[in-house]
């Protein structure tokens, strides 16, 4: 199932935050090599779809009435610099 697949993957991520991070974008970044390969709408949808996605998580972490729910370090990767942009 999607959440068997989902914690499998989820269970394999190292436990230190750093670590973390550095594991989720080398896998961010293989859609480098996937993503040019679609049709270039779909790669474009699904590309502002992943980046829409990681806005949405960022915001969800908190804040004052929707100030400052983005930290420093969610504002750094909120727009995936490890995927190329598809324009």
């Amino acid at each position: 199932t999607f959440e068997e697949r989902f914690f499998a993957i989820l269970n394999e991520l190292p436990n230190e935050v750093e670590e973390r991070k550095q594991a989720i974008s080398q896998k961010l970044a293989r859609l480098n090599t996937i993503l040019p390969k679609l049709d270039h709408f779909y790669a474009r949808l699904y590309y502002n779809s992943l980046k829409s996605f990681a806005d949405h998580v960022a915001h969800a972490s908190g804040g004052v009435m929707g100030w400052l729910s983005v930290g420093f370090e969610e504002y750094k990767v909120i727009d995936l610099p490890m995927i190329k942009p598809i324009e």
